[in-house]
Order: C-alpha cells, then sequence, then structure tokens
C-alpha cells in the first residue's frame, strides 16, 4: 500500500468513526507518561503498556508518519518516544534533543519494550 494511501485510510477511518485502534479507548495519560519527569514504577507500568499497544497495532506506521511529519515533541506515537524521533529526523544537537535521547533510552531499558520494526 502506497504511503499517501496509508495516510488517506488512517485519517478517513478515525475521522467516520470506521476503524478503533487502541490508543483511542485507552487512558489518554499513557500516551503522554515520557514527558513525566518521575519515572516511577506508574509511569514505567503505563509506558510498558502503550509502546505495547503500539506494537501490534496497524496503523502505527501512519500515526509515526503523522508525528514525523509535525515533529512531535510529547508523548508515544507509532510505537516511538520523543527521543528516537529526534534520532530519526537527526535532530540530536540541542541539548534537549540530546537529554529526550538519553530519556528515551532509559525508558526502552526499564520498560524492556523493543522498538518495533519501522515500516518506511
Amino acid at each position: 500500500m502506497k504511503e499517501i494511501d496509508i495516510m488517506t485510510q488512517f485519517k478517513s477511518s478515525l475521522e467516520n468513526d470506521q476503524i478503533i485502534v487502541e490508543c483511542q479507548t485507552t487512558d489518554p495519560e499513557l500516551w503522554w507518561l515520557d514527558d513525566q519527569h518521575n519515572l516511577n514504577k506508574a509511569a514505567i507500568e503505563g509506558l510498558t503498556h502503550a509502546l505495547n499497544i503500539c506494537n501490534r497495532c496497524e496503523l502505527a506506521d501512519a500515526c509515526l508518519k503523522i508525528a514525523l511529519d509535525d515533529e512531535a515533541q510529547w508523548g508515544v506515537w507509532g510505537g516511538t518516544l520523543a527521543g528516537e524521533r529526534y534520532q530519526m529526523l537527526g535532530l540530536t544537537k540541542m541539548y534537549y534533543h540530546k537529554k529526550a535521547i538519553e530519556r528515551a533510552r532509559k525508558i526502552r531499558r526499564l520498560t524492556q519494550v523493543p522498538m518495533r520494526e519501522i515500516n518506511k
């Protein structure tokens, strides 16, 4: 399926409630826990759950494309964390980007959820 077809399918499906992706029916806070300063047990459990949901979602590639196009600075998008997206975009020189990349690595270690294979 072409990239444009995936994006069209993703957007129209969500707009028309044709499909329900699991992130739409779970606690919205799960998708923003990577931004908390305190990576306590509850945050790690929530991030583990969110990343696992993304890893099995059929629309994860389209979701990631939206996040990359928008340079999303926060949250779990398409199974990635902000620091991982900064690396994908080549944004690695600024202090903030470096800290986000370090944080993403730490979260991956703590959650033990591998990064899914990205389909380009």
